[in-house]
């Protein structure tokens, strides 16, 4: 592949992301228009909402659920074509000694890693919610992986839940780099854009491209290695429209605040959630990116919107801008109400989804101070499903840099 190919590839990527996006933005605009702008929601509906589920027992099961509907997008009440799957699972968490063998090996596999990037770029993994996040891009993508395995096929099983592992530590790592790129004040915008370019050339043709970032060639050549771009070409086109979109949304920046600047990014917000979801699911999914953009992405944007309610007291204190950090003076749109509509819109797809509602209310009860739901959440299903103390981990990590 010559220059004029790769700068072609790149070129046909760009306008293959202005396609869905604009796909994205017309689902958007006419469910914002649907609910005339998302005003302020009246005190009397969130006083009966309030009153019906702020004492609703919140289960670990509903955590599960959330996941699960997370890797698969299936609300539905009880997805029969996950039970043998999962019943499997349990069965073998419970009695089979392979099971503890595998976490063992993947333990010390990921510790492995996780201390060599750690020793090669220090200011990577900072604080137990960087790993926390890894782990759950690792969770999420074998997860994924797991129960839409063939049930009786096993030829296959080790080769493609490893594949799993592999991809989600370096969607992980993938997602620490970006975040603390885009989201970092002490980059300049200038920096900003050339690593943005620079990443978007490598997901575009990674066997040629080079850039100039120590950080980005290293994982290059570890990502490329393990996970070749010939093979993979559909991942790597889709974390190149995920880049893409993270980076958009990071430099929005709005004037008017009108309808249309709202609808622009909270088509952005969506996006984004939709592609990092839909980005762990492509080993498994049958269903194109633009089809799955169609059925699921108004849930992708309760998913992002709920992160944010959940860390809304981290992004305020690091004077992160979200939805939930804003004070809209300039306009009466509501984000509580777009949430809200948002859980409406997916009970009526469910009922029995109703718990939504308990989980919103639980994060509006998180005091001041207190640590992140999110992070709360992640360690629980890491301590549930593999025994693993989230804390002993970033101990590890940290332990083994000051000996450095």
């Amino acid at each position: 592949m010559d220059f004029n190919d790769s700068s072609d590839l790149f070129e046909k990527h760009q306008r293959e992301y202005h396609r869905i996006k604009s796909l994205a933005r017309q689902i958007i605009s006419d469910f914002f228009h649907q609910h005339r702008g998302f005003d302020k929601i009246s005190d009397a509906e969130v006083f009966e909402l309030k009153e019906k589920y702020k004492n609703y027992e919140y289960r670990f099961r509903y955590v599960v659920r959330k996941y699960f509907m997370n890797v698969t997008f299936d609300l539905r009440q009880i997805p029969w074509k996950y039970v043998l799957p999962i019943f499997k699972y349990y069965f073998i968490k419970k009695y089979s000694r392979r099971y503890k063998y595998v976490i063992e090996n993947y333990s010390k596999d990921f510790m492995k890693r996780i201390l060599k990037l750690q020793s090669d770029f220090p200011d990577l993994i900072e604080r137990e919610q960087d790993l926390s996040q890894v782990l759950k891009l690792i969770t999420a993508s074998c997860i994924t992986c797991y129960i839409n395995l063939p049930f009786f096929k096993k030829k296959a099983h080790k080769e493609k839940l490893h594949r799993a592992f592999l991809a989600g530590y370096y969607y992980g790592v993938a997602y620490l780099v970006s975040d603390k790129s885009l989201d970092s004040p002490y980059v300049s915008f200038q920096d900003k854009k050339e690593f943005h370019f620079s990443l978007l050339r490598i997901l575009a043709c990674p066997s040629r491209y080079q850039s100039d970032n120590k950080l980005l060639n290293s994982l290059q050549d570890l990502i490329n290695k393990e996970l070749p771009s010939e093979e993979f070409s559909k991942q790597y086109e889709l974390l190149f429209f995920l880049q893409s979109v993270q980076f958009e949304d990071s430099t929005f920046c709005f004037e008017l605040y009108n309808d249309e600047e709202l609808i622009d990014k909270i088509t952005l917000l969506a996006l984004k959630t939709h592609l990092s979801l839909f980005t762990i699911q492509s080993f498994n999914t049958d269903l194109s990116l633009e089809d799955s953009i169609l059925k699921h992405l108004k849930y992708s944007l309760l998913v992002q919107l709920d992160d944010d309610l959940r860390d809304v007291e981290k992004d305020r204190d690091e004077k992160i801008r979200t939805f939930f950090t804003t004070e809209w003076k300039e306009t009466t749109f509501s984000p509580h109400s777009l949430y809200l509509a948002l859980v409406k819109d997916i009970c009526l797809q469910n009922p029995k989804l109703h718990w939504l509602y308990a989980d919103y209310f639980l994060h509006l009860k998180k005091e001041s101070g207190s640590p992140s739901l999110d992070h709360e959440k992640i360690q629980m299903f890491l301590k549930k499903t593999t025994g693993i103390e989230l804390k002993d981990i970033y101990n590890t990590v940290v332990n083994n840099v000051s000996h450095a």
